[in-house]
């Protein structure tokens, strides 16, 4: 029957006497494990309280929400660090010496019910874990102001974030003498450069196979041969596997990306134009023509010519921003806000819909 749990502060200094000798902890943590089975003694478990915050935010964007949440998390120190680290393995093996000892393994399944001391063991190493991974997601914040210039959602790269550092805390070994944050830094940067990889192409293309494929392109820019005058060398099923996986890296593109930016051109109206019966074409022209007249009727002069010589709308060609510089009378960056501001306007409910009619 459980009769008490030893509290942190006790639990540590045993750990760091134990941590003097770092070739022979876990040898004693084990024992002292096994004395602390004997009296039925469990680990305390910290409420998530004590290193979260308080109060919630007031109503914010959830970016901005997810900021305000991990900012408000109490960060370690290097000895709070070290204390943590320590407990964590420690729960460990308590929970692997209670997984023995029941016959179980990772993860549980529902015959673990039945063994409330594993149960709780697996409780006292989830909440250290949780903790670990939680007081160290500011590194996150840091590591993903690198890629926000990066084409996908900063809310899937902080959960890749997140789940590196979940592997980190796993993996880390402190007797290397390395810090925890220093030792994350590897693993944020992991999961970051194979989400950013990975997320723009709508079939996911194996790790394994990206030098494959760099190593292909190199060659075809190299000797400027085709992939049929490689195969030969390459022999039939590298070469098709090849193939496969440059298509496969092709990225994904949407079919409303006319509106995500003045380089873009509109993929809607375009595909739509080329499944379109010959005989219909001139009537969805024309139809075409008059919906983008009334919502160009809707723009300033300047933002009006801007996007017709940008897209080459009622025009011979699409301009540069050079030429449309060179029209308008404004430098180039001028040139690129009002595209911006034309666009911005262009996405607003009214004349979003009504050019949306046109291209579905």
């Amino acid at each position: 029957m459980i009769k008490d749990y030893i509290p942190h502060v006790r639990l540590d200094r045993c750990l760091g006497f134990l941590a003097r000798r770092p070739e022979s902890f876990k040898a004693r943590a084990q024992r002292l494990s096994a004395a602390l089975d004997r009296r039925g003694w469990n680990l305390e478990i910290t409420p998530a309280e004590r290193w979260r915050g308080g109060s919630r935010a007031s109503r914010v964007s959830a970016e901005r929400q997810l900021h305000v949440e991990v900012r408000r998390l109490r960060a370690l120190n290097d000895e709070e660090e070290r204390r943590l680290v320590l407990r964590l393995e420690f729960a460990a093996l308590r929970l692997e010496a209670a997984l023995r000892q029941h016959g179980l393994a990772l993860p549980l399944r529902d015959d673990a019910l039945d063994c409330p001391a594993v149960l709780r063991r697996h409780r006292e190493w989830s909440c250290l874990r949780l903790e670990m991974v939680e007081r160290n997601l500011h590194l996150v914040l840091v590591q993903l102001e690198r890629y926000r210039r990066a084409r996908t959602d900063r809310g899937d790269l902080f959960q890749e974030g997140a789940t590196g550092l979940f592997a980190a805390v796993d993996r880390f070994d402190w007797r290397r003498g390395v810090l925890f944050r220093t030792y994350a830094g590897y693993w944020l940067r992991l999961g970051f450069r194979r989400h950013v990889a990975t997320a723009l192409h709508a079939v996911r293309v194996p790790s394994y196979l990206r030098p494959c494929l760099r190593q292909q392109e190199k060659e075809l820019d190299a000797t400027g041969a085709t992939a049929s005058r490689l195969a030969p060398k390459a022999g039939e099923p590298r070469k098709r596997t090849l193939e496969l996986a440059r298509q496969a890296a092709l990225p994904a593109r949407s079919l409303d990306e006319m509106w995500q930016g003045p380089q873009v051109e509109a993929l809607g109206s375009w595909s739509q134009a080329a499944i379109a019966p010959a005989q219909d074409r001139d009537l969805d022209r024309a139809s075409l023509e008059s919906g983008i007249g009334l919502a160009l009727g809707k723009l300033r002069g300047r933002e009006r010519n801007a996007l017709q010589l940008r897209f080459g709308i009622a025009q011979e060609r699409e301009h540069s921003y050079a030429e449309i510089a060179a029209v308008l009378d404004v430098d180039v960056e001028q040139v690129r806000q009002i595209l911006v501001r034309a666009l911005t306007k262009l996405r607003r409910p009214p004349l979003r819909h009504r050019l949306e009619q046109l291209v579905s």
